[in-house]
């Protein structure tokens, strides 16, 4: 039995996960929300992450957009990433010549 704070739900769904040395129980339940105040906002702001651009602002009030570009952190990346395959390619050619070598 596991005790629980929940009281008089309508269970849907329990799952019981192993995680390393013990174990997380989700539970998926309905409950009924009382008179839900809708707000409809006036004012939405979107927030888009890329690749391009590191991140671009957009809103409904004006048509101005703010625009990060990702330029530096883009050839910084880059960088990071050719060196790491070359690194891993000269791993490779020196673990197959000890292989040779030990053959």
């Amino acid at each position: 039995m596991v005790k629980t704070r929940l009281e008089n739900v309508d269970l849907r769904k329990v799952r019981i996960i192993p995680q390393g040395m013990g174990y997380t129980i989700e539970i998926v339940y309905e409950k009924e929300i009382s008179d839900m105040n809708v707000h409809r906002p006036e004012r939405i702001m979107g927030i888009d992450i890329g690749v391009r651009n590191l991140v671009t602002i957009g809103n409904n009030i004006s048509e101005m957009r703010i625009t990060v570009t990702a330029g530096l952190l883009k050839s910084i990346n880059q960088y990071f990433n050719k060196e790491l395959t070359r690194l891993r390619s000269i791993n490779d050619l020196q673990c197959n010549e000890r292989k040779k070598a030990m053959e």
